[in-house]
C-alpha cells in the first residue's frame, strides 16, 4: 500500500527548491466601467478585475464566471505566450485571452517587474504582486481566480 510520501510533489518533478505557489480569490465583481486594452490589431473595450498584495509573481492565471448568463469562456494568462520579461516600465508584453459568445481576443498583457499598482494603468498587466486583466461579462456577475508560479 502506498504511503503519504509516495504522492509527494517533489517525486513528480514539482517540489524541491522551487514549489509551486498558487493564490485564489473569488467571488468578486468586475469593475462598473469599461476600459479599453490593447490588442496586436486595435482597442477593445472590457470591463476587468483588479487583485492586489499577491505573495508572488504569477506567471498563469484562470478566470472564470461562476454566476451569470452567456456563453463566457474561461480566460487564461501564460507569461509563456511570449516569454517577454518583466520590465519597471513594463515596455514587455505576453497575451492573455478572453471572450464570449464564440468570440476571443488576445489581450496584451504589460509586464512590469516591480510591485504595486503601476502609474500608468491603462492596459492589462502583471507586477511581481498584482494583476488587472479585462473580463467580458459585466453587471451582477461575479468570478474566481487562481493564480500560479509554476
Amino acid at each position: 500500500m502506498p504511503t503519504l510520501d509516495n504522492f509527494s510533489l517533489g517525486n513528480y518533478g514539482l517540489g524541491g527548491s522551487s514549489p509551486i505557489k498558487f493564490a485564489s480569490g473569488g467571488p468578486i465583481a468586475p469593475s462598473a466601467s469599461n476600459r479599453n486594452f490593447a490588442m496586436d490589431s486595435g482597442n477593445v473595450g472590457l470591463v476587468f478585475l483588479q487583485v492586489t498584495d499577491l505573495p508572488f509573481r504569477p506567471n498563469r492565471i484562470i478566470i472564470r464566471l461562476i454566476n451569470g448568463a452567456g456563453s463566457n469562456v474561461n480566460s487564461i494568462y501564460n507569461f509563456l505566450s511570449r516569454s517577454a520579461a518583466p520590465t519597471q516600465e513594463g515596455t514587455g508584453y505576453n497575451f492573455y485571452t478572453t471572450g464570449s459568445g464564440g468570440s476571443s481576443w488576445p489581450i496584451r498583457v504589460y509586464e512590469y517587474s516591480t510591485g504595486g499598482i503601476p502609474s500608468i494603468t491603462s492596459n492589462a498587466y502583471i507586477t511581481a504582486d498584482s494583476f488587472l486583466l479585462p473580463v467580458t461579462a459585466g453587471g451582477a456577475v461575479q468570478y474566481v481566480w487562481e493564480a500560479f508560479l509554476i
